[in-house]
């Protein structure tokens, strides 16, 4: 299939003078092709076990909203709503069960005995197929440079076949043990520590000999003023903010929005930036962002229902047969992540167990358990047995190990763990934000920074030392080492000069490149 990168090339393996199957590409989307009959059993029984209400309303309230939102619907996110907890890690459960038992992941084995693909999906599986790469290009040792989840596949490369390994980075880094809860608590720190960051941020504005538009408005106090705009009575606001901040996570650029926002819902007057997006041009705007995890009201009557067939069966049919049926779609988004960390991952937690870390973990991480319990649920329900990987290490290699400070997405203290589990290695501080150092928006600047530096230099100028030419300068650290082997010390901080910029002018600047981005658009 034709993606991003053109036509894949044609497996150059071969097994008895065949050529070896392509992998399938995993979507997790079984319930729309069943005939409904099967799944409405199994849907019956999960609606029936320890409930007053009818079939109907469960389904109305829980099954609806979450298919149709492919996950928890944000109107109830901000609410910290356990039945909708509950019924998520059902509904999730029941497709990956569905996935994995699917026919066109199986496969006959040329003696005739059938093999699921989905149990050697492992990262164990990639470690090896690397090292038959490897083999085949005649190569007595590779380099391997691996982001987010690639810091899993390089680390236990690294530790497999440490004889055939030569420099090895590991740039935003999975937590290494394998254990479901702790790789859970693990995604919510990170998300968290985002956060805190653009919070403390906020407060320093305020100290600082910065104009008044520079100063973030949301100060003093972000963090108290957010929690009561996202559990109080305006649902429309608190369900707008929390998307601000989710999509500042992704793009540190909203931040100075969700500043803007905070100030105006919590005071009832308007602040610019937020205040933008309240006029007419961008009166669609959040509800467009919201659109991409928010559902219908299912108090509305209208709701879940076609026609003369106003029963849920109906409805849910609707939902899961609304698609293009020759486009592979993953109903709940982490489908290949539920099979390659289920497979990674020790340890399966029942419903129960599900709820009861979900309690301790929003207490300790109230922003950050958004981002993490999609995570956990995707890796406590996948059915296969697990295959855990081996303890992650090696005492003679030296691998670059990166950590953000505010990686929204994998924590900062996961490359600490690395770094013990790599006695030789070296350890890379980034004191700024997003995921990982490595990014195409860094490679994209490149170009234009060193020219930049290079200009001043030849005018006997001081270049301008930025958060985008310290961040440049130290992913040029690591290339160096990757190329050299030399130019890292550990323990090395690359830091950040300047506070993130979280002012009313930045907050109205973007407001405006979004509100024409979304008019565009449509």
């Amino acid at each position: 299939r034709q993606g991003k990168w053109g036509v894949p090339p044609p497996c150059p393996f071969e097994e008895s003078g065949q050529a070896l199957k392509p992998f399938p590409e995993v979507y997790c989307d079984e319930a729309a092709k069943h005939n409904l009959g099967s799944v409405k059993q199994v849907l019956e029984q999960l609606v029936t076990v320890g409930h007053n209400q009818s079939m109907e309303e469960l389904a109305r309230t829980y099954v609806l909203p979450i298919y149709l939102n492919r996950g928890i619907p944000v109107s109830v996110l901000t609410e910290g709503n356990e039945s909708f907890v509950r019924w998520y890690y059902r509904l999730v459960r029941l497709e990956h069960s569905l996935c994995f038992e699917a026919p066109h992941y199986k496969i006959q084995a040329p003696n005739g005995r059938m093999y699921n693909t989905l149990q050697f999906a492992g990262t164990i599986d990639l470690a090896y197929d690397i090292d038959l790469l490897r083999q085949a290009i005649g190569a007595e040792r590779m380099s391997l440079y691996g982001v987010s989840y690639g810091t899993s596949v390089a680390g236990v490369y690294a530790t497999v076949f440490p004889q055939h390994t030569h420099r090895v980075v590991m740039d935003g880094a999975l937590h290494p043990a394998p254990d479901a809860a702790v790789r859970g608590e693990s995604f919510a720190f990170a998300s968290q520590s985002f956060w805190d960051g653009i919070v403390r941020d906020c407060e320093a504005s305020v100290l600082r000999n910065l104009s008044q538009e520079e100063v973030c408005p949301a100060a003093p106090e972000v963090a108290l003023k957010a929690q009561k705009v996202l559990h109080g009575t305006n649902r429309t606001e608190a369900n707008s903010l929390l998307l601000l901040i989710w999509a500042a996570s992704y793009y540190e650029s909203w931040a100075p929005l969700a500043m803007a926002c905070i100030q105006q819902f919590f005071s009832g007057k308007d602040v610019p930036g937020c205040r933008e997006l309240k006029s007419r041009k961008a009166v669609n705007l959040l509800q467009s962002l919201q659109s991409l995890r928010n559902a219908p009201d299912p108090g509305d009557p209208g709701f879940g229902s076609r026609g003369s067939h106003p029963d849920w069966q109906h409805a849910l049919k609707d939902i899961v047969r609304s698609r293009n049926e020759s486009t592979p779609v993953d109903r709940f988004l982490f489908g290949l992540p539920a099979v390659v960390m289920g497979t990674d991952t020790a340890g399966r937690l029942d419903e129960e167990e599900l709820v009861t870390w979900w309690k301790r973990t929003k207490e300790r991480a109230p922003i950050g358990i958004i981002w993490a319990l999609d995570w956990m649920v995707a890796m406590v329900t996948w059915p296969a047995y697990a295959r855990p990987v081996p303890p992650v290490g090696d005492a003679s290699l030296e691998p670059v190990i990166i950590g953000n400070l505010h990686d929204p997405r994998t924590a900062y203290a996961n490359a600490q763990e690395l770094r013990q589990a790599f006695p030789e290695g070296y350890l890379v501080t980034w004191q700024g934000y997003g995921h990982g150092l490595k990014d195409s928006h860094t490679s994209q600047q490149g170009a234009s920074i060193l020219r930049e530096y290079e200009k001043s230099r030849a005018e006997n100028k001081l270049p301008e030392y930025t958060n985008a030419v310290a961040k440049y300068a130290c992913i040029s650290k690591v290339f160096h080492y990757l190329d050299t082997g030399e130019g890292i010390r550990d323990g090395h901080t690359c830091l950040l000069p300047e506070a993130l910029n979280l002012g009313s002018a930045r907050a109205v600047s973007k407001a405006r490149e979004l509100i024409t981005w979304f008019s565009q658009r449509k």
